[in-house]
């Protein structure tokens, strides 16, 4: 039986505002009961368990854990981008190639997203089409080679728009390298450039991280 308004109005007027520690968080009733409540933080994606307004305080502590843990997640990613950077910084023997897309595997667990916006890549290929793309430095595709493969590191979005937009080829930073070289590198990429990352973006790269350890 679903609650009535006033039956859910009544149950939230019970439960105590939101502190100020857990700012995006709101307090979200399930309509199906009108007793059970939990706190989401809808602009994540996260919430706590379903449980009876007399255990808000469970849910306060529960959604502290939750942000506790985002925090960790950002931390990560931040100390792993700061060791790629370093690792950028030592000696390397970089190649600027121009190359077929489709010469570039895209297909080995690199992408340290969790897939391409569509109006991004539609935005790139625009770009590419009307001749108002500039490949710089910043937007070369990085790619790691060894005998065995091409493996894309940095530029997934650029690559499919570039084969949208029917490039030939595409320049490329050809670096030398592993597909676990291409991962690590992957998990720096667009921190600071490119389109900005989302959150479960940030998971992903953490996540891609741990498996390598």
């Amino acid at each position: 039986m679903i609650a009535t308004q006033a039956t859910a109005d009544r149950a939230l007027t019970t439960l105590p505002p939101v502190p100020a520690d857990l700012p995006g968080w709101q307090w979200e009733i399930d309509l199906t009961t009108g007793t059970m409540v939990r706190l989401a933080w809808p602009a994540e994606g996260h919430a706590t368990t379903w449980q009876l307004p007399a255990y808000a305080e469970f849910m306060l502590i529960e959604a502290r854990a939750i942000v506790a843990r985002e925090a960790e997640i950002v931390a990560r990613e931040a100390a792993a981008v700061a060791e790629v950077r370093a690792e950028e910084r030592t000696a390397r023997t970089d190649t600027i190639r121009d190359l077929a897309p489709a010469t570039i595997r895209r297909d080995g667990g690199t992408q340290a997203r969790t897939g391409n916006s569509e109006e991004v890549v539609e935005e790139y290929a625009a770009a590419m089409r009307e001749g108002r793309w500039r490949w710089h430095d910043g937007n070369r595709l990085i790619v790691f080679g060894d005998d065995a493969a091409l493996w894309l590191a940095d530029g997934f979005h650029r690559i499919e728009a570039a084969q949208r937009a029917n490039l030939p080829t595409v320049p490329c930073e050809v670096r030398p390298g592993t597909r676990r070289d291409a991962v690590l590198y992957a998990v720096g990429a667009n921190a600071n450039h490119g389109h900005r990352r989302t959150r479960q973006d940030v998971r992903r790269a953490i996540e891609l991280l741990l498996r390598d350890e």
